[in-house]
């Protein structure tokens, strides 16, 4: 059941074989951090539908043939503490994309990330967990 005080938002682990695509975050609170791409939702827009939109405007790909993969509400750590955003987030996954990969909108940057790289960038929190979740998904359905 959606968190009805938070902001919805979408986004998407997106799968080329072994690699997940990965965005850098440049906009607080963020900023700095590599990310799954995604944003919040558009009125009248389901999760999946701004999933695929936030995608293509921050990478300038085609996703379809999504999965859902969990919801949950992103956090960030001040000072030891937790400290939870203010959006209730729907998290798909996929291995079916078209385009030419490019970044834009709020991110500085966008890359295809191996899973043994993720340890040595630094990721939003649960990052790896969710990509891991996804990763699961994604290879068991399609």
């Amino acid at each position: 059941m959606p968190d009805k005080s938070k902001i919805a938002a979408a986004s998407i682990a997106l799968f080329d074989d072994e690699q997940i695509l990965l965005v850098l975050r440049g906009r607080k609170p963020m900023a700095g951090l590599w990310s799954l791409p995604g944003g919040k939702l558009e009125v009248g827009e389901s999760a999946s539908e701004a999933a695929i939109r936030e995608m293509h405007e921050e990478t300038g790909l085609y996703v379809s043939n999504l999965v859902f993969v969990r919801q949950f509400i992103p956090f960030r750590q001040v000072g030891g503490e937790k400290i939870e955003s203010g959006y209730c987030l729907d998290v798909f996954a996929s291995s079916h994309f078209s385009g030419e990969l490019q970044f834009g909108d709020d991110a500085e940057d966008a890359r295809w990330v191996r899973r043994d790289e993720l340890a040595n960038l630094p990721l939003t929190p649960s990052a790896e967990t969710i990509i891991l979740q996804a990763h699961s998904l994604v290879f068991t359905q399609f």
